[in-house]
């Protein structure tokens, strides 16, 4: 019974297309164009940036925009929750005829 209320726990969390995250251990995440990615932190904690790229790969080649970090940090640095959008109107598109996609890696930090 305490491993289904887990999963139960687990889904619930990730649901959404979001994330929560507990203590400072990282955690990366991944939406493709046109979806949101939900950052969570607990309370008395808030959203460190540590890798963002957006773009996509195929045919073995990778393209990726180099400022998706930056935006990244910008929108959820010192927050406790961030909604980022994977659009190519945001982070620009660099791979065009395919779909870009946005991964973040962050932690959660004592405020």
């Amino acid at each position: 019974m305490k491993v289904i209320y887990l999963v139960l726990c687990l889904f619930l969390l990730l649901q959404d297309s979001g994330a929560w995250l507990w203590g400072s251990s990282k955690m990366t995440f991944s939406v493709c164009n046109g979806q949101n990615m939900n950052l969570r932190c607990m309370s008395g904690q808030v959203i460190k940036i540590r890798h963002a790229t957006y773009g996509c790969t195929w045919s073995g080649f990778c393209c990726k925009n180099k400022t998706a970090k930056k935006i990244a940090e910008q929108h959820c640095n010192k927050k406790a929750y961030c909604r980022l959008r994977a659009s190519d109107r945001i982070f620009g598109s660099h791979c065009r005829g395919s779909s870009n996609c946005l991964t973040v890696t962050f932690s959660c930090n004592n405020k």
